[in-house]
């Protein structure tokens, strides 16, 4: 951080008056710090401009010292100043619609709630003076299910919704947010996810075809961590009059490729950027995603997600979960190296993810399941608002909560929190100058 107005001047006091180069460098070091000291990128240039022509006027010796008895005060402020510049900023919001409490509330209400709370956002992150040359700025992200079918999960005749909207209202969703990420460049948004279905019938090519692609992609092992996912099998629950069991991996491939019609479910995040379709990340576990399906006309199958859920988008990595997912502990399994659910043609391994995005109803937050390198950041959207936050690997290996800006505004009686983070791009030095600061070359 850029030391402040009240250090420089005593760190560059001298018993002689303060030229006009120095003044500018005062006058341009306290427009940094009435900006807030964050973001406003133009005004951290212009500190710099300010330090670069004092520089000049002075002149260096042979070793690279300046000429001046304040040169190492302001070689001091100098190399603050290009760190700070190395400083990825960006703004991160995080809403908590409650699904359950939502449940009746149609699909045009809650997305115009999610496109005021996306606004309010991207008026942040346009004020914020943000390098402009950051492909992403800023990050939405809202809880697992927050596309499904009206009155999903409501007990009625004894027995519970069904989740699922059709594939062609989850296309009529992705393309509306398409037209709100449109607007708000520089945001990454993440919708929350779709519960959605597709026909799957074994008598129509075209399905059949598809539906082969996908049971193959979940049975192939270099893509796929199985064993982690099948962690449900098995497990019943009570939903309404109900006793609902998950079947296993045998049982869901004999009845989506048994004949005649029926639904293949699908729990989708979508991240969208700049109006574009970035990444579809399809959730892998099985917590009771296909209940009572079925008392529907056609019977369905849940069938899990075979992605890796490593994407990089505007240069930056993200990994995506949903819910159980963090549970098991999918992404930081990958980020540890080369190991079942991982190819070579799919996304090599490292040793983390600079965010892991993790959109749930609802898990907790499993510090030993954050999939981050040291200067990473964990960003979790949950329908309960004391699991949403955001967290942040500390030099050394820690995991940290990042504080939400206040007040906290609300959307459909939903906290929609504000975070400020940064990251650090690594310095890159020249060998052959490597005492000389980088302005000075």
């Amino acid at each position: 951080m850029v030391m402040t107005v009240d250090a420089w001047k005593t760190l560059s006091s001298r018993p002689f008056i303060r030229s006009e180069g120095v003044k500018r460098i005062d006058r341009a070091l306290r427009a940094w710090w009435l900006h807030g000291a964050w973001g406003h990128r133009t005004e951290l240039l212009a500190l710099k401009s300010a330090i670069d022509d004092w520089v000049k006027s002075k002149g260096l010796r042979p070793d690279g010292t300046i000429k001046s008895e304040r040169g190492p005060a302001v070689a001091q402020l100098l190399g603050e100043v290009e760190h700070d510049l190395r400083r990825r900023d960006m703004v991160v919001a995080l809403w908590s619609f409650n699904n359950w409490a939502g449940v009746n509330l149609g699909m045009d209400a809650r997305i115009k709630a999610c496109r005021d709370a996306i606004d309010v956002l991207w008026q942040r992150v346009a004020n914020a003076g943000i390098d402009p040359s950051q492909s992403v700025k800023g990050i939405f992200a809202a809880p697992e299910y927050f596309c499904a079918a009206p009155g999903a999960g409501r007990i009625v005749g004894g027995h519970r919704v069904r989740r699922t909207v059709t594939a062609n209202e989850k296309a009529a969703f992705v393309q509306t947010f398409r037209g709100i990420s449109k607007a708000a460049p520089g945001v990454l948004i993440v919708p929350g996810s779709v519960a959605w279905a597709e026909p799957a019938n074994p008598s129509e090519y075209a399905q059949w075809q598809q539906l082969k692609r996908q049971i193959a992609e979940v049975e192939d092992p270099s893509n796929y961590n199985a064993p982690k996912a099948r962690v449900m099998d098995g497990q019943t629950a009570s939903f309404g009059a109900m006793q609902h069991q998950v079947p296993d991996w045998d049982a869901k491939k004999k009845l989506a490729l048994a004949p005649g019609p029926k639904l293949v479910m699908h729990n989708t995040a979508v991240a969208l950027l700049d109006g574009d379709v970035r990444y579809e990340y399809h959730k892998h576990s099985d917590y009771f995603e296909a209940v009572n399906e079925d008392l529907g006309p056609q019977r369905m199958v849940f069938l899990p997600g075979a992605g890796p859920g490593i994407k990089t988008i505007g240069g930056l990595t993200f990994g995506f979960e949903i819910c159980l997912d963090h549970n098991i502990g999918f992404l930081s399994d990958r980020a540890k190296g080369p190991q079942i659910g991982l190819s070579d043609r799919r996304a090599a391994p490292t040793l983390g993810r600079e965010f892991h995005i993790v959109v749930s109803d609802s898990v907790g937050n499993a510090p030993a399941h954050m999939a981050l390198a040291p200067g990473g950041f964990f960003v979790h959207a949950s329908t309960n608002p004391t699991m949403t936050g955001v967290w942040h690997r500390v030099p050394g290996g820690a995991v940290e909560p990042v504080p939400a800006e206040q007040p906290v505004e609300t959307f459909l009686g939903a906290p929609l929190r504000l975070f400020r983070i940064s990251q650090y791009a690594p310095e890159v030095k020249s060998p052959a100058r490597k005492y000389v600061p980088e302005a000075w070359r």
